[in-house]
């Protein structure tokens, strides 16, 4: 598994050399194969087709077939009719081989001859065109075809052969072994063979739809999209662990670490980005990250992959800044909220517009809350399990959500670089904690450009405005140690939650949804959360091909949003942590670094516990 890994992106380079990125349309092949299946389909509708329609029904089959015989294929036209549109190798390559079937049949026959000439044109140009077809077989979708093709093959031969044998005694013609395999395979294909079944029978029509159904199982599976591939190794994770300290890292850098993405790295290695793969979307949770001049060649391996994958390029949560970017390489998309940013050297509890704030920092100082900033992977096994609790009971048994701005393996010292700032009440107990994850500490100093908020929980119990007052401590923290921007979270739909009295009518419709739903997606409470800070909104967008495809990545995402319950990694138990760390032991990597610059502890832990609010 490792040594796959590690020639993964040799291997990527290799085959884009013998690849060509062409951008030639392909539709026209489409369109008349999908034409050819609507003929079919209109030929097998009508009990009386007029002779015009009789004769364009030769030409594409080569003989006058029967309603089911047509209808089998022109289920199989329209599949290939969506793979060649889709640009699926595979695609071309069962076309071209049904018309050279086809055409070879009426050379040994010399049945239609004349059809020779209009298929001979079709598969010319269309082998000429193959260079257009990008997105390569899958060896193992080419196994799973396989294995289905003599899975239903079995069934066919134990079911149909077994029936007909027991009902041979109904059959015009004596049953030979000969004669079992033809009449089996007639009906498998919907062709009336050479024996009639006396009076009523479901037997020939449920053979007729088991071939049907394993016409179609097979082929949908050769033209399926490859499959995800698995998540990136540790070596590949710490690549992109050093990466996302490069000053030139984005905020959403940091969640490109989770156990569940995999990676697309420049050729010179000196940029990445995080994905994954779900319904034939290649899903990217943020911008490419690590050096500026190098994001773009990623971005080319990236969607150089999907090609050759078949998949769905998209991406949730870009900047304005790469938006030309990824229109020349043919994405758009449509703004969907904004990253809420606090300036550290600019923030201040003074003033009317943030009295809520300081009116809840102020409560938990009254009621003895403290604060103290750590590293992760300070934490002992205690420690550990009193924040894991303190999670579970904020989750109250829902689901945790997140994709494109959640790490995982909470408390587990998976990742090293990760900083807790946790409150603690009187006695020294913790009741609540955010974990945040630095970015851009690969510079002179090794102090971090930003800090990204990665969960926030508290306990039920905890006095109100306990988030609020760690929030307010860790920028005091942030700005001791001359980091410049703390990123809290995500606002989606921002722009209508600020429009107020002017939204439109549309807008007015999409808030009152959004109210409505709040207590299960929580996009206004949190927006409601974030503007009490006052701070800087940086426009994320999601990305896109075409229109075509919003309904494949809506459901992708969402499927992505809200599969963290499935991962393992998310939260681990204080064992499993401990043994993290011992494996970690020793290791040298750029989180030494971010450890040197900001410590154990915060170097101000007793002046913030002091303070007064």
């Amino acid at each position: 598994h490792a040594d796959h890994h590690v020639d993964h992106h040799t291997d990527h380079r290799a085959e884009r050399a013998v690849v060509p990125e062409d951008r030639l349309a392909v539709w026209p092949f489409a369109a008349l194969i999908l034409a050819a299946a609507v003929t079919l389909f209109g030929y097998a509708a009508t009990d009386s087709p007029p002779a015009w329609l009789t004769r364009t029904v030769i030409v594409i089959v080569g003989a006058v077939p029967s309603g089911g015989h047509a209808v089998h294929i022109g289920l199989a036209l329209l599949l290939l009719a969506r793979g060649l549109h889709v640009r699926r190798l595979m695609a071309l390559y069962l076309t071209a081989a049904a018309v050279l079937w086809s055409a070879l049949m009426s050379l040994l026959t010399w049945d239609q001859p004349w059809r020779l000439l209009p298929m001979a044109a079709f598969a010319f140009a269309l082998w000429g065109a193959r260079h257009r077809f990008g997105a390569l077989p899958d060896p193992a979708r080419l196994r799973t075809a396989f294995h289905l093709f003599v899975g239903f093959a079995v069934v066919a031969f134990v079911v149909g052969g077994g029936g007909l044998f027991l009902q041979r005694g109904r059959l015009s013609e004596s049953l030979t072994p000969a004669g079992l395999g033809r009449e089996l395979f007639d009906g498998l294909t919907a062709n009336p063979g050479p024996m009639t079944l006396a009076g009523r029978s479901w037997f020939l029509d449920g053979l007729t739809l088991l071939g049907g159904v394993t016409l179609l199982a097979v082929l949908a599976c050769l033209l399926a999209p490859a499959p995800a591939p698995p998540p990136g190794t540790e070596a590949e994770r710490e690549r992109v662990r050093r990466l996302v300290q490069h000053p030139d890292s984005d905020t959403l850098a940091p969640f490109a670490l989770r156990h569940d993405k995999s990676y697309v790295f420049s050729p010179d290695g000196r940029a990445a980005l995080g994905y994954r793969v779900f319904l034939g979307t290649a899903l990217i949770g943020g911008d490419p990250f690590g050096a500026a001049d190098a994001q773009e060649a990623a971005v080319e391996e990236f969607l150089a992959l999907c090609r050759r994958r078949g998949w769905r390029p998209a991406v949730l949560g870009a900047r304005e800044a790469l938006l030309p970017m990824w229109r020349e390489h043919g994405l758009h998309g449509i703004g969907i909220g904004d990253e809420v940013m606090l300036d550290v050297a600019g923030f201040s509890l003074e003033g009317r517009s943030i009295r809520n704030v300081r009116q809840a920092v102020r409560r938990t100082h009254k009621a003895g809350i403290t604060t103290r900033v750590l590293r992760e992977s300070a934490l002992d096994a205690q420690a550990a399990d009193q924040l894991l609790a303190i999670h579970q009971r904020w989750l109250k048994g829902h689901a945790e959500h997140g994709f494109a701005m959640n790490l995982d393996a909470i408390t587990a010292a998976r990742h090293p670089d990760a900083l807790l700032i946790v409150a603690y009440n009187p006695a020294g107990k913790a009741v609540g904690f955010q974990r945040y994850h630095p970015v851009g500490a690969q510079r002179p100093g090794g102090v971090p450009t930003a800090l990204s908020l990665d969960v926030m929980p508290r306990d039920p119990t905890s006095p109100n405005g306990v988030n609020e007052r760690l929030i307010v401590d860790l920028v005091a923290w942030a700005r001791q140690q001359g980091i410049a921007d703390i990123s809290l979270n995500f606002a989606a739909f921002r722009p209508i939650m600020d429009a107020g009295s002017r939204r439109t009518p549309l807008e007015r419709l999409a808030y009152r949804a959004i109210h409505l739903l709040d207590p299960w997606i929580m996009v206004e409470s949190l927006y409601r959360f974030n503007a009490k800070f006052r701070p800087g909104w940086q426009p994320r967008s999601v990305l896109f091909r075409s229109w075509a495809e919003v309904g494949w990545l809506a459901a992708a995402a969402l499927a992505m949003e809200f599969s963290l319950p499935l991962d393992r990694h998310r939260v681990a138990p204080a064992g499993d942590r401990i043994r993290g760390l011992g494996r970690r032991h020793g290791h040298a990597g750029m989180h030494d670094e971010v450890r040197d610059a900001l410590g154990d502890e915060d170097a101000i832990g007793r002046a913030i516990r002091r303070r007064a609010g």
